[in-house]
Protein backbone atom coordinates (compact mmCIF):
# COMPACT_ATOMS: atom_id res chain seq x y z
CA UNK A 1 0.00 0.00 0.00
CA UNK A 2 1.06 3.37 -1.67
CA UNK A 3 1.42 5.96 1.12
CA UNK A 4 -0.08 8.99 0.33
CA UNK A 5 2.29 12.44 -0.04
CA UNK A 6 1.77 14.97 2.81
CA UNK A 7 0.48 18.08 1.22
CA UNK A 8 2.75 21.24 1.49
CA UNK A 9 1.14 23.80 3.08
CA UNK A 10 0.38 26.93 1.05
CA UNK A 11 3.07 29.54 1.78
CA UNK A 12 1.84 32.39 3.77
CA UNK A 13 1.66 36.25 1.29
CA UNK A 14 2.79 39.13 3.39
CA UNK A 15 0.06 41.72 3.95
CA UNK A 16 -0.80 43.92 1.54
CA UNK A 17 -1.71 47.91 2.75
CA UNK A 18 -4.39 48.86 0.50
CA UNK A 19 -2.26 51.31 -1.68
CA UNK A 20 -0.08 48.06 -3.13
CA UNK A 21 -3.38 46.35 -3.66
CA UNK A 22 -4.92 48.70 -6.36
CA UNK A 23 -1.49 48.89 -7.63
CA UNK A 24 -1.23 45.23 -9.06
CA UNK A 25 -4.85 44.86 -9.58
CA UNK A 26 -4.78 47.89 -12.03
CA UNK A 27 -1.77 46.24 -13.70
CA UNK A 28 -3.50 43.03 -13.96
CA UNK A 29 -6.42 44.71 -15.60
CA UNK A 30 -4.49 46.52 -18.22
CA UNK A 31 -2.62 43.38 -19.04
CA UNK A 32 -5.87 41.82 -19.54
CA UNK A 33 -6.96 44.11 -22.31
CA UNK A 34 -3.74 44.19 -24.21
CA UNK A 35 -3.81 41.62 -27.62
CA UNK A 36 -2.01 38.80 -27.17
CA UNK A 37 0.06 37.25 -30.08
CA UNK A 38 -0.21 33.35 -30.70
CA UNK A 39 -0.10 30.51 -33.22
CA UNK A 40 -3.40 29.01 -32.43
CA UNK A 41 -6.71 30.53 -34.17
CA UNK A 42 -8.84 33.26 -32.35
CA UNK A 43 -11.64 31.22 -30.49
CA UNK A 44 -15.08 32.26 -31.68
CA UNK A 45 -17.39 32.61 -29.00
CA UNK A 46 -20.37 30.50 -31.05
CA UNK A 47 -20.95 27.34 -29.93
CA UNK A 48 -20.24 25.68 -33.76
CA UNK A 49 -18.65 22.52 -33.53
CA UNK A 50 -15.39 22.30 -35.48
CA UNK A 51 -16.70 20.27 -38.37
CA UNK A 52 -19.19 22.46 -39.76
CA UNK A 53 -17.04 25.61 -39.36
CA UNK A 54 -14.60 23.87 -41.34
CA UNK A 55 -16.97 23.11 -43.93
CA UNK A 56 -18.91 26.45 -44.06
CA UNK A 57 -15.44 27.72 -44.45
CA UNK A 58 -14.66 25.80 -47.93
CA UNK A 59 -17.92 27.20 -49.12
CA UNK A 60 -17.12 30.71 -48.52
CA UNK A 61 -15.36 32.20 -52.16
CA UNK A 62 -11.47 33.05 -50.90
CA UNK A 63 -10.94 36.67 -50.33
CA UNK A 64 -9.20 38.10 -53.70
CA UNK A 65 -5.54 38.41 -53.93
CA UNK A 66 -4.31 41.67 -54.25
CA UNK A 67 -2.26 42.38 -57.47
CA UNK A 68 1.55 43.17 -57.39
CA UNK A 69 1.23 45.57 -59.92
CA UNK A 70 5.73 46.12 -59.31
CA UNK A 71 6.19 42.45 -59.83
CA UNK A 72 9.13 42.04 -61.96
CA UNK A 73 9.89 45.73 -61.79
CA UNK A 74 13.37 46.84 -60.50
CA UNK A 75 13.95 49.04 -58.00
CA UNK A 76 12.38 50.32 -54.75
CA UNK A 77 8.97 51.83 -55.50
CA UNK A 78 8.02 55.49 -56.01
CA UNK A 79 7.89 57.87 -53.41
CA UNK A 80 4.46 59.01 -52.14
CA UNK A 81 4.24 62.28 -54.16
CA UNK A 82 4.73 60.60 -57.33
CA UNK A 83 2.19 58.19 -56.72
CA UNK A 84 0.00 60.69 -55.86
CA UNK A 85 0.75 62.86 -59.20
CA UNK A 86 0.56 59.85 -61.29
CA UNK A 87 -2.96 59.42 -59.92
CA UNK A 88 -4.41 62.72 -60.54
CA UNK A 89 -3.43 62.26 -64.16
CA UNK A 90 -4.85 59.15 -64.45
CA UNK A 91 -7.87 58.63 -67.36
CA UNK A 92 -11.25 56.91 -67.19
CA UNK A 93 -10.70 53.39 -69.25
CA UNK A 94 -14.34 53.96 -70.01
CA UNK A 95 -13.45 57.42 -71.71
CA UNK A 96 -10.24 56.77 -73.16
CA UNK A 97 -11.45 55.21 -76.59
CA UNK A 98 -9.59 56.74 -79.62
CA UNK A 99 -7.92 60.13 -78.22
CA UNK A 100 -8.19 63.59 -77.02
CA UNK A 101 -10.39 66.46 -78.82
CA UNK A 102 -9.78 69.84 -78.70
CA UNK A 103 -11.22 70.55 -74.87
CA UNK A 104 -8.62 67.93 -73.78
CA UNK A 105 -11.27 65.34 -73.08
CA UNK A 106 -11.79 61.82 -74.54
CA UNK A 107 -13.77 61.05 -77.03
CA UNK A 108 -16.53 58.67 -75.13
CA UNK A 109 -18.14 54.97 -76.62
CA UNK A 110 -21.39 56.36 -76.93
CA UNK A 111 -19.89 59.51 -79.44
CA UNK A 112 -18.17 57.46 -81.64
CA UNK A 113 -20.51 55.00 -82.51
CA UNK A 114 -23.02 57.91 -84.16
CA UNK A 115 -20.19 59.07 -85.52
CA UNK A 116 -19.33 55.81 -87.15
CA UNK A 117 -23.13 55.34 -88.05
CA UNK A 118 -23.27 58.91 -89.66
CA UNK A 119 -19.97 58.37 -91.63
CA UNK A 120 -21.25 55.48 -93.27
CA UNK A 121 -21.56 55.32 -97.46
CA UNK A 122 -25.14 54.66 -98.58
CA UNK A 123 -25.50 51.19 -99.52
CA UNK A 124 -23.80 50.13 -103.39
CA UNK A 125 -21.32 52.52 -102.33
CA UNK A 126 -17.85 51.05 -102.14
CA UNK A 127 -16.49 51.29 -98.56
CA UNK A 128 -12.92 51.50 -97.70
CA UNK A 129 -10.98 48.72 -97.18
CA UNK A 130 -10.45 48.03 -93.63
CA UNK A 131 -6.71 47.06 -91.97
CA UNK A 132 -4.06 47.77 -90.09
CA UNK A 133 -3.37 52.02 -89.61
CA UNK A 134 -0.48 52.86 -91.74
CA UNK A 135 2.23 55.46 -90.96
CA UNK A 136 0.98 58.61 -92.82
CA UNK A 137 -2.60 57.97 -91.12
CA UNK A 138 -0.67 57.93 -87.45
CA UNK A 139 1.66 60.85 -88.24
CA UNK A 140 -1.14 62.64 -89.56
CA UNK A 141 -3.09 62.19 -86.35
CA UNK A 142 -0.27 63.91 -84.77
CA UNK A 143 -0.52 66.46 -87.24
CA UNK A 144 -3.86 66.65 -86.92
CA UNK A 145 -3.80 67.13 -83.57
CA UNK A 146 -1.43 70.13 -83.66
CA UNK A 147 -3.06 72.02 -86.53
CA UNK A 148 -6.53 72.00 -84.08
CA UNK A 149 -5.09 73.61 -81.86
CA UNK A 150 -5.13 77.07 -83.98
CA UNK A 151 -3.35 79.82 -82.21
CA UNK A 152 -1.26 76.98 -80.18
CA UNK A 153 -0.15 74.97 -83.36
CA UNK A 154 3.55 74.55 -83.85
CA UNK A 155 2.85 73.26 -87.70
CA UNK A 156 0.32 75.25 -88.89
CA UNK A 157 2.15 77.82 -90.70
CA UNK A 158 4.36 74.82 -92.54
CA UNK A 159 1.77 72.14 -94.14
CA UNK A 160 1.47 74.55 -97.08
CA UNK A 161 5.05 73.71 -98.15
CA UNK A 162 3.83 70.18 -98.39
CA UNK A 163 3.14 68.49 -101.65
CA UNK A 164 -0.37 68.41 -102.75
CA UNK A 165 -1.49 65.07 -102.78
CA UNK A 166 -0.28 64.93 -99.09
CA UNK A 167 -2.51 67.90 -98.20
CA UNK A 168 -5.09 66.31 -99.37
CA UNK A 169 -4.23 63.12 -97.32
CA UNK A 170 -3.98 65.12 -94.43
CA UNK A 171 -7.66 66.24 -95.07
CA UNK A 172 -8.96 62.55 -95.41
CA UNK A 173 -7.69 61.72 -91.73
CA UNK A 174 -9.49 64.94 -90.71
CA UNK A 175 -12.70 63.67 -91.79
CA UNK A 176 -11.72 59.95 -90.44
CA UNK A 177 -15.04 59.70 -88.02
CA UNK A 178 -12.09 58.14 -85.25
CA UNK A 179 -10.33 61.35 -85.80
CA UNK A 180 -10.75 63.49 -82.26
CA UNK A 181 -9.33 66.29 -83.41
CA UNK A 182 -11.75 68.87 -85.75
CA UNK A 183 -10.31 70.90 -88.74
CA UNK A 184 -10.78 74.63 -88.13
CA UNK A 185 -10.81 77.54 -90.60
CA UNK A 186 -6.95 78.07 -90.36
CA UNK A 187 -6.29 74.72 -91.08
CA UNK A 188 -8.31 74.34 -93.76
CA UNK A 189 -7.10 77.93 -95.38
CA UNK A 190 -3.14 76.42 -95.31
CA UNK A 191 -3.96 73.24 -96.55
CA UNK A 192 -5.59 74.74 -99.68
CA UNK A 193 -3.42 77.69 -100.09
CA UNK A 194 -2.10 77.22 -103.90
CA UNK A 195 0.19 80.43 -103.74
CA UNK A 196 3.59 78.65 -102.28
CA UNK A 197 3.17 75.22 -103.13
CA UNK A 198 5.74 73.76 -105.18
CA UNK A 199 7.07 76.61 -106.52
CA UNK A 200 3.82 77.99 -107.88
CA UNK A 201 4.23 81.02 -107.10
CA UNK A 202 7.34 81.77 -109.37
CA UNK A 203 7.20 82.15 -112.89
CA UNK A 204 8.81 80.37 -116.09
CA UNK A 205 12.50 82.02 -115.83
CA UNK A 206 12.47 81.94 -111.97
CA UNK A 207 11.54 78.58 -112.12
CA UNK A 208 14.31 77.22 -115.04
CA UNK A 209 16.77 78.85 -113.12
CA UNK A 210 16.42 77.39 -110.27
CA UNK A 211 16.07 74.39 -111.95
CA UNK A 212 19.57 74.75 -113.40
CA UNK A 213 21.22 75.65 -109.86
CA UNK A 214 20.28 72.79 -108.38
CA UNK A 215 22.26 70.33 -111.14
CA UNK A 216 19.94 67.55 -110.82
CA UNK A 217 21.34 64.52 -112.72
CA UNK A 218 19.00 63.01 -115.05
CA UNK A 219 18.69 59.72 -113.32
CA UNK A 220 17.25 61.65 -110.31
CA UNK A 221 14.79 63.35 -112.73
CA UNK A 222 13.28 60.50 -114.15
CA UNK A 223 12.35 58.72 -111.07
CA UNK A 224 10.86 61.68 -109.49
CA UNK A 225 8.55 62.50 -112.86
CA UNK A 226 7.50 58.88 -112.65
CA UNK A 227 6.61 59.16 -109.24
CA UNK A 228 4.79 62.14 -109.83
CA UNK A 229 3.28 60.21 -112.40
CA UNK A 230 2.98 57.17 -110.43
CA UNK A 231 0.56 59.62 -108.41
CA UNK A 232 -1.25 60.92 -110.79
CA UNK A 233 -1.28 64.50 -109.44
CA UNK A 234 -0.19 67.58 -110.51
CA UNK A 235 2.50 68.56 -108.30
CA UNK A 236 2.08 72.88 -109.18
CA UNK A 237 -1.72 73.44 -108.87
CA UNK A 238 -4.64 72.38 -106.88
CA UNK A 239 -7.33 73.08 -109.95
CA UNK A 240 -7.19 69.33 -110.20
CA UNK A 241 -8.99 68.58 -106.93
CA UNK A 242 -12.04 66.99 -107.26
CA UNK A 243 -13.53 65.55 -103.73
CA UNK A 244 -13.79 67.64 -100.43
CA UNK A 245 -14.42 66.01 -97.61
CA UNK A 246 -14.97 68.34 -94.35
CA UNK A 247 -17.07 65.70 -92.32
CA UNK A 248 -17.09 66.58 -88.63
CA UNK A 249 -15.07 70.01 -88.60
CA UNK A 250 -15.23 73.07 -87.38
CA UNK A 251 -15.32 74.85 -90.49
CA UNK A 252 -17.56 77.82 -90.62
CA UNK A 253 -19.62 78.65 -93.70
CA UNK A 254 -17.68 82.13 -94.69
CA UNK A 255 -14.10 80.55 -94.45
CA UNK A 256 -16.00 77.96 -96.99
CA UNK A 257 -17.26 80.10 -99.09
CA UNK A 258 -13.76 82.03 -99.19
CA UNK A 259 -12.06 78.66 -100.24
CA UNK A 260 -14.05 77.58 -102.64
CA UNK A 261 -14.66 81.37 -104.65
CA UNK A 262 -12.34 83.72 -105.27
CA UNK A 263 -13.23 87.25 -107.00
CA UNK A 264 -11.74 87.47 -110.40
CA UNK A 265 -11.53 91.18 -110.51
CA UNK A 266 -9.62 91.03 -107.40
CA UNK A 267 -6.98 88.98 -107.99
CA UNK A 268 -6.37 90.28 -111.90
CA UNK A 269 -3.75 92.65 -111.96
CA UNK A 270 -5.15 96.30 -112.83
CA UNK A 271 -3.17 99.41 -114.69
CA UNK A 272 -2.54 102.06 -112.51
CA UNK A 273 -5.31 105.19 -112.98
CA UNK A 274 -4.06 108.95 -114.24
CA UNK A 275 -4.48 111.68 -111.70
CA UNK A 276 -6.46 113.43 -113.94
CA UNK A 277 -9.29 110.88 -114.72
CA UNK A 278 -11.87 110.60 -112.14
CA UNK A 279 -11.77 106.70 -110.40
CA UNK A 280 -14.37 104.74 -111.47
CA UNK A 281 -16.07 103.19 -109.05
CA UNK A 282 -15.21 99.47 -108.15
CA UNK A 283 -16.65 97.13 -110.42
CA UNK A 284 -18.82 94.21 -108.90
CA UNK A 285 -17.26 91.18 -107.73
CA UNK A 286 -17.09 87.91 -110.08
CA UNK A 287 -16.91 84.96 -108.11
CA UNK A 288 -15.04 82.19 -109.76
CA UNK A 289 -14.86 78.27 -108.44
CA UNK A 290 -11.08 77.93 -106.82
CA UNK A 291 -11.48 74.31 -107.66
CA UNK A 292 -13.77 73.95 -111.01
CA UNK A 293 -13.63 70.30 -110.95
CA UNK A 294 -14.80 69.60 -107.76
CA UNK A 295 -17.92 66.94 -107.78
CA UNK A 296 -17.91 65.64 -104.65
CA UNK A 297 -18.73 67.56 -101.34
CA UNK A 298 -19.27 65.75 -97.77
CA UNK A 299 -20.46 68.32 -94.90
CA UNK A 300 -21.50 65.68 -92.73
CA UNK A 301 -22.20 66.84 -89.08
CA UNK A 302 -20.89 70.18 -89.96
CA UNK A 303 -22.42 72.24 -87.21
CA UNK A 304 -20.92 75.80 -88.11
CA UNK A 305 -22.29 75.46 -91.40
CA UNK A 306 -26.10 76.23 -91.06
CA UNK A 307 -28.92 76.27 -93.96
CA UNK A 308 -28.58 80.47 -94.51
CA UNK A 309 -29.22 82.18 -97.49
CA UNK A 310 -25.17 82.73 -98.03
CA UNK A 311 -25.15 78.66 -98.05
CA UNK A 312 -27.57 78.47 -100.86
CA UNK A 313 -25.98 81.25 -102.80
CA UNK A 314 -22.80 79.12 -102.55
CA UNK A 315 -23.91 76.15 -104.10
CA UNK A 316 -24.37 77.44 -108.19
CA UNK A 317 -21.10 78.07 -108.37
CA UNK A 318 -19.99 74.43 -107.73
CA UNK A 319 -20.56 73.81 -111.61
CA UNK A 320 -19.32 70.35 -111.22
CA UNK A 321 -21.07 69.21 -108.42
CA UNK A 322 -22.51 65.98 -108.74
CA UNK A 323 -22.70 64.21 -105.42
CA UNK A 324 -23.25 66.15 -102.03
CA UNK A 325 -23.74 64.73 -98.45
CA UNK A 326 -25.58 66.75 -95.49
CA UNK A 327 -25.87 63.64 -92.84
CA UNK A 328 -26.28 64.66 -89.58
CA UNK A 329 -27.14 67.98 -89.92
CA UNK A 330 -29.78 70.13 -88.00
CA UNK A 331 -32.28 72.10 -90.53
CA UNK A 332 -34.02 75.01 -88.20
CA UNK A 333 -31.20 76.17 -86.54
CA UNK A 334 -30.85 80.11 -85.09
CA UNK A 335 -28.80 81.11 -88.35
CA UNK A 336 -30.75 79.43 -90.92
CA UNK A 337 -33.35 81.04 -93.27
CA UNK A 338 -35.13 77.41 -94.18
CA UNK A 339 -37.76 75.51 -92.72
CA UNK A 340 -38.69 70.88 -93.09
CA UNK A 341 -41.12 72.18 -95.80
CA UNK A 342 -38.46 74.40 -97.54
CA UNK A 343 -35.75 72.57 -97.06
CA UNK A 344 -35.67 70.20 -100.26
CA UNK A 345 -37.08 72.74 -102.88
CA UNK A 346 -34.72 75.23 -101.70
CA UNK A 347 -31.93 72.91 -102.17
CA UNK A 348 -33.02 71.62 -105.27
CA UNK A 349 -32.87 74.64 -107.04
CA UNK A 350 -29.07 75.55 -105.70
CA UNK A 351 -28.00 71.73 -106.90
CA UNK A 352 -29.44 71.28 -110.67
CA UNK A 353 -26.46 68.86 -111.47
CA UNK A 354 -26.70 66.73 -108.53
CA UNK A 355 -26.66 62.94 -109.07
CA UNK A 356 -25.93 61.72 -105.34
CA UNK A 357 -27.60 63.08 -102.48
CA UNK A 358 -27.28 61.74 -98.98
CA UNK A 359 -30.04 63.50 -96.37
CA UNK A 360 -29.91 61.23 -93.60
CA UNK A 361 -30.63 61.56 -89.87
CA UNK A 362 -31.70 65.27 -90.61
CA UNK A 363 -35.05 66.30 -88.88
CA UNK A 364 -37.61 66.76 -91.57
CA UNK A 365 -40.84 63.64 -92.55
CA UNK A 366 -40.12 61.53 -95.62
CA UNK A 367 -43.40 63.16 -97.23
CA UNK A 368 -41.42 66.65 -97.45
CA UNK A 369 -40.23 65.18 -101.18
CA UNK A 370 -43.59 65.90 -101.93
CA UNK A 371 -42.90 69.60 -102.06
CA UNK A 372 -40.14 69.54 -104.56
CA UNK A 373 -40.93 69.73 -108.20
CA UNK A 374 -39.72 66.54 -109.78
CA UNK A 375 -40.62 67.61 -113.21
CA UNK A 376 -38.06 69.98 -113.72
CA UNK A 377 -35.89 69.50 -110.41
CA UNK A 378 -33.27 66.99 -109.80
CA UNK A 379 -33.54 65.25 -113.51
CA UNK A 380 -30.30 64.00 -113.26
CA UNK A 381 -30.84 62.37 -109.46
CA UNK A 382 -30.12 58.61 -108.81
CA UNK A 383 -29.16 58.07 -105.37
CA UNK A 384 -31.37 59.75 -102.94
CA UNK A 385 -30.25 58.72 -99.11
CA UNK A 386 -32.62 59.15 -96.88
CA UNK A 387 -31.42 56.69 -93.42
CA UNK A 388 -33.42 57.32 -90.05
CA UNK A 389 -33.69 55.44 -86.96
CA UNK A 390 -36.11 53.28 -87.59
CA UNK A 391 -37.31 51.94 -83.97
CA UNK A 392 -41.09 50.60 -82.89
CA UNK A 393 -42.49 51.81 -79.38
CA UNK A 394 -40.93 49.55 -77.52
CA UNK A 395 -37.54 50.75 -78.68
CA UNK A 396 -36.51 47.79 -80.88
CA UNK A 397 -35.17 48.10 -84.42
CA UNK A 398 -37.85 47.40 -86.96
CA UNK A 399 -37.76 44.63 -89.75
CA UNK A 400 -36.70 45.22 -93.29
CA UNK A 401 -40.42 44.85 -94.19
CA UNK A 402 -41.29 48.26 -92.84
CA UNK A 403 -38.26 49.65 -94.53
CA UNK A 404 -39.27 48.24 -97.70
CA UNK A 405 -42.59 49.85 -96.98
CA UNK A 406 -41.24 53.71 -96.29
CA UNK A 407 -38.76 53.31 -99.38
CA UNK A 408 -42.05 52.79 -101.65
CA UNK A 409 -43.94 55.97 -99.74
CA UNK A 410 -40.80 58.10 -100.56
CA UNK A 411 -41.06 56.89 -104.45
CA UNK A 412 -44.34 57.08 -104.80
CA UNK A 413 -44.56 60.76 -103.55
CA UNK A 414 -41.35 61.49 -106.32
CA UNK A 415 -43.04 59.40 -108.94
CA UNK A 416 -46.99 60.18 -108.99
CA UNK A 417 -49.04 62.87 -110.49
CA UNK A 418 -45.61 63.54 -112.88
CA UNK A 419 -46.47 65.27 -116.27
CA UNK A 420 -44.27 63.11 -117.87
CA UNK A 421 -42.59 59.82 -116.45
CA UNK A 422 -39.72 59.99 -114.08
CA UNK A 423 -36.10 58.12 -114.24
CA UNK A 424 -35.36 55.61 -111.64
CA UNK A 425 -34.43 56.92 -108.09
CA UNK A 426 -32.68 54.44 -105.77
CA UNK A 427 -33.93 55.75 -102.51
CA UNK A 428 -32.29 54.09 -99.38
CA UNK A 429 -33.65 54.66 -95.95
Amino acid sequence: MITSRPAKAAPERPAESVAARLVRLRSEQASGSRPRFSSLPPQTSSSTSRWLESVTAAERPAPPRPVDRRRGIAGPPPPPSWQAAAASVRIDPSQAVDGRNRQGTWLKPHELVEREKLASRLKGRAKPKEGPVDLFAAAGRVVADDISRGSGSILLEHVAFLPNHLRIRLLDVFADWRNPSPLTDDGLKQLLRRDVSDGAELSLEELEARMDSLAVDDTEDEIESDWETAHGKETNSLDALDSLDLSFSAVSLRTLRQVLLYDSHATASTQPSRPSIPSLPPAPPKLVPSFPNLHTLNLTSTSRIPFSDTFFDLLPYLISLRSLSLAGKSIETSSSTVTSSSFLPRLAAATPTLRGLDVSYMDFPHVAVKSVDWDVRWLELRVLGMRREWVDWEGEEVGPEKRERMRREVWDFISQGRQKKRRWIEVIV
